[in-house]
């Protein structure tokens, strides 16, 4: 991304739907782009990762066989009640964690406070729509923030109640580094979990992040490190 957020063809394409589809979603109210709207010649609307939550979900509820006009008078009532509608949806679905991405452009500004918010309106969603048993990450993009930012962010969402921080989404410039993992750690203290997310390839680097802090570990080579950990304690054995 050159730019904050995703644009339209690409939100279209993370969520499994065409650009027409989400032009006119977008022109008639259904889908509201949070980061930029399209005001004239030569403007585009910016999707934030929220966003193609609430596309997916849209998506999931038109495949099920729901009307379209249902659809949206569910959602103008949902927003009517002031309800954060990605979190809570995916709470009803059966998730019993979801993930946020901070909103990193207030966080760079230094609008610390706008960030607790919007943390918190997600907290807030989720706990009541589980009762309280999901848990809530925040995602921090630690590949966009320099240590203070990544400080001040850890210290934004454990003022407003969330249950982890998270370095990356994966769309990011890069993945976790054990610097990020332990600046994270030193700001949460035992309060919160950590998550270490993005370009954990190998055992060496897995045990590096658990070293630094980590609570957790996102990776898409699970299987790989687990047979060298099988591996390494056998040949010790």
């Amino acid at each position: 991304m050159s730019e904050e957020g995703f644009s339209g063809r690409q939100a279209a394409g993370i969520a499994g739907i065409t650009y027409r589809q989400l032009d006119y979603w977008a022109r008639t109210d259904l889908i509201r782009p949070s980061l930029a709207d399209a005001k004239g010649s030569g403007s585009r609307r910016r999707y934030s990762y929220k966003d193609l939550v609430e596309l997916k979900m849209i998506k999931t509820l038109l495949d099920a066989g729901q009307k379209l006009e249902r659809v949206r008078a569910a959602f103008e009532y949902l927003r009517d009640l002031g309800d954060d509608l990605s979190s809570a949806q995916l709470v009803i679905a059966g998730a019993r964690e979801i993930d946020m991405v901070i909103h990193i452009g207030a966080l760079l500004e230094g609008d610390s406070e706008y960030v607790r918010r919007d943390i918190a309106a997600v907290v807030d969603a989720v706990g009541q729509a589980s009762v309280g048993s999901a848990l809530v990450k925040v995602i921090l993009e630690t590949g966009f923030l320099d240590e203070p930012h990544i400080i001040a962010g850890c210290a934004v969402a454990k003022a407003a109640g969330a249950d982890f921080v998270k370095t990356s989404t994966g769309f990011g410039p890069r993945g976790a580094s054990v610097e990020d993992v332990r600046i994270m750690r030193s700001a949460v203290g035992d309060a919160m979990g950590v998550k270490a997310a993005g370009g954990i390839r190998d055992l060496a680097a897995a045990l590096a992040m658990l070293e630094a802090g980590a609570d957790r570990l996102g990776t898409s080579a699970g299987s790989e490190i687990l047979e060298a950990f099988s591996q390494s304690t056998a040949g010790s054995a």
